[in-house]
């Protein structure tokens, strides 16, 4: 963890002062700090556009009873696009804008949530008459519970009409 928070702090926003510093350098100093203030304004204006649009269709999801696990990624994704094109520097400012290109931030979001997927546990402690059981779930494979009274099944609904049609068209063995 120690190297990551070094990079971020210290070797990212040196690499930034150099970066403004050589822009500075080959025009001016003005043309440097406008760079700065433009792409922090366009950059906080097309997040918020973004993310505007992200938080309606995480609504309309809502209201179709459905997850909105991608649009949240989706959303995750815009705000942190957002911070970086308001922190100044010009490679926060590519790595910002490159998060709004929605082709772009689909293919990041690929390696952001396989990256998490990977490390994500999961448990879960339940009562029972022997005393407190504990299941863990690592990269998304769940632990067999060792009980043997737990049976691990899959189940759907089936309408009326439609166990009926399956009844009559079901050939005898």
């Amino acid at each position: 963890m120690f190297p990551i928070l070094f990079l971020l702090f210290t070797l990212i926003p040196l690499i930034e002062l150099y970066l403004l510093f050589q822009l500075g350098s080959a025009t001016s100093p003005l043309i440097a700090i406008a760079v700065v203030i433009l792409t922090g304004i366009i950059g906080a204006a097309l997040a918020r556009h973004q993310g505007a649009n992200v938080l309606r269709r995480i609504q309309q999801e809502l209201g179709a009873g459905k997850m909105p696990a991608d649009s949240l990624t989706d959303g995750v994704m815009i705000l942190v696009a957002g911070v970086l094109l308001i922190t100044p520097g010009m490679l926060t400012d590519a790595f910002g804008f490159s998060l709004l290109i929605p082709p772009i931030r689909k293919v990041m979001k690929i390696f952001a949530v396989n990256y998490f997927k990977s490390r994500l546990v999961m448990k879960t402690t339940q009562s029972t008459a022997q005393g407190w059981q504990t299941y863990t779930w690592s990269s998304g494979t769940p632990q067999q519970p060792t009980d043997p009274d737990i049976i691990d099944a899959e189940f759907r609904h089936v309408k009326e009409e439609d166990a009926k049609l399956s009844s009559h068209t079901s050939s005898p063995d």
